[in-house]
């Protein structure tokens, strides 16, 4: 689905993004299925498309 050098890009703004903003909102234990949508909302803007 993704290339190796995609889901590295994916990995580090995901990371970027949950540390700078989603970490301080969410609550790791609670927010499984919250944290995959935020991902993906992330991954669609670091990715552009």
């Amino acid at each position: 689905m993704y290339q190796q050098s995609h889901l590295d890009q994916w990995r580090y703004c995901w990371l970027y993004q949950t540390q700078h903003k989603i970490y301080p909102q969410l609550n790791w234990q609670k927010s499984t299925h919250n944290q995959i949508i935020q991902a993906i909302a992330v991954d669609i803007a670091c990715t552009g498309d």
